[in-house]
């Protein structure tokens, strides 16, 4: 993982912040000295004392708010590297039950509720999308290094499997559903990018 470092920005936001406020107490402490008797000073010390208290409960509440994005933004980065882990692809059977497909999880962590949803079919001159009837035997985990084979048919019935491996250059790549641990959906055609 990549190593969180405080940007130029934020180390000149919080030296200002702490001259600032040197500046505002010498400033004060100066412009009242004539006002306050000797008795009164402790008053003063007091009221500081109690600034110095509010401006060290905002700053830690901004380093806590800090560090929760910090965390939210590695969560998403790992639930991210965890849909990569999730390759598709055809097992080059065909036959009359449809195009057998396989879904690899090659990541650290188990995925649910696995469906191929549609093949993409790339061909000399055009690719298109054959949605597929829902498959029968819908995954409903599937373990780290496990992979599931299933038979997936188009719906539309004049697109047979034997049509769908000729027309092709570089094979009909399955859609493939499924949900990480933290409940979000991801779509992934064969080995490219994952969407949620």
């Amino acid at each position: 993982m990549r190593r969180e470092r405080r940007s130029i920005r934020d180390v000149r936001k919080s030296t200002w912040a702490i001259f600032g406020t040197i500046a505002f107490v010498v400033l004060v402490t100066y412009a009242l000295r004539r006002w306050l008797s000797p008795g009164d000073w402790a008053g003063v010390g007091q009221w500081f004392g109690g600034l110095g208290a509010l401006i060290a409960a905002w700053v830690a509440l901004r380093i806590a708010s800090d560090e929760r994005r910090r965390e939210s933004r590695r969560d998403a980065e790992r639930l991210r590297v965890q849909a990569f882990s999730i390759v598709g692809g055809v097992a080059g059977s065909e036959g009359s039950n449809g195009v057998q497909v396989f879904v690899r999880n090659t990541g650290p962590e188990p995925v649910v509720n696995i469906d191929v949803v549609a093949l993409h079919v790339i061909g000399r001159s055009e690719t298109f999308v054959v949605e597929c009837a829902p498959t029968s035997e819908r995954r409903q985990v599937l373990l780290p290094g496990e992979e599931w084979r299933t038979w997936v048919k188009p719906t539309n019935e004049d697109l047979t499997s034997e049509l769908l491996l000729k027309v092709m250059d570089v094979g009909p790549v399955p859609e493939v559903v499924f949900d990480d641990l933290a409940a979000t959906r991801w779509y992934r055609i064969g080995d490219g990018v994952p969407r949620s």
